[in-house]
């Protein structure tokens, strides 16, 4: 707690655009790649250090509740790279990761455009509360509920949850040159959601990033 606050702290007078200057000048922070071992270096750090900054800020709100780790999605990154990440927060370190789908709406292999209209076929961004779990079309699923206004905050009317796909298996992904595309929710493959389930039970929050100016802008926890 002591880390995030001071963190928050520190930022929290940092304008958007100077807030991106900074972390693009910091240290890059990787993770393996367990689905794809030739893909052994990936950065993260943008995404990881404005989930840290913001889930500082949640933290003086309402909406936050005490977890173990935290789900990070970074859609600066192709859908060839694992982009999901599972952040321990008490340790400071990536403990898995791995691919996942966007929207057709957003883009082709990169996320590019974001919506919270339904019907866009886009993904979101910005933070999420997690959700229960329940069995629907797609097998087992875990809704999510957006948290910022105007942002994310239509996920349950568009049914946006995280659940399995076989577009998004890597067998997928080789054959085709990049993972298939979802109406806007965050896919994961069969094998990658069993392994983020438990840490899903233990966690309160997903951030959803990509370098977009009219986020960092209009969100509540960047001001």
């Amino acid at each position: 707690m002591k880390t995030f606050t001071l963190l928050c702290m520190l930022l929290g007078n940092l304008s958007p655009s100077k807030f991106s200057s900074r972390l693009a000048a910091s240290n890059e922070i990787s993770s393996t790649n367990r689905e794809n071992p030739h893909l052994t270096k990936i950065t993260h750090s943008s995404a990881i250090q404005n989930a840290l900054h913001g889930y500082s800020c949640l933290q003086e709100t309402n909406f936050s509740v005490a977890a173990e780790y935290m789900i990070i999605i970074d859609y600066s990154l192709p859908s060839t790279f694992p982009r999901l990440l599972v952040y321990d927060l008490k340790n400071q370190r990536i403990c898995s990761s791995m691919h996942v789908a966007h929207g057709r709406g957003s883009g082709l292999n990169l996320a590019e455009s974001f919506s919270n209209q339904p019907a866009s076929y886009k993904s979101c961004l910005g933070f999420f509360k997690i959700g229960n779990m329940y069995s629907g079309a797609h097998g087992r699923a875990v809704r999510l509920i957006g948290l910022e206004p105007g942002i994310n905050d239509r996920t349950l009317q568009r049914g946006i949850v995280i659940h399995a796909a076989d577009y998004v298996e890597l067998h997928f992904i080789n054959t085709v040159g990049r993972a298939g595309r979802s109406l806007g929710c965050p896919a994961v493959s069969a094998s990658n959601l069993k392994v983020l389930m438990p840490y899903l039970q233990k966690t309160a929050h997903l951030f959803i990033y990509a370098p977009q100016a009219a986020y960092f802008q209009q969100s509540r926890f960047f001001r």
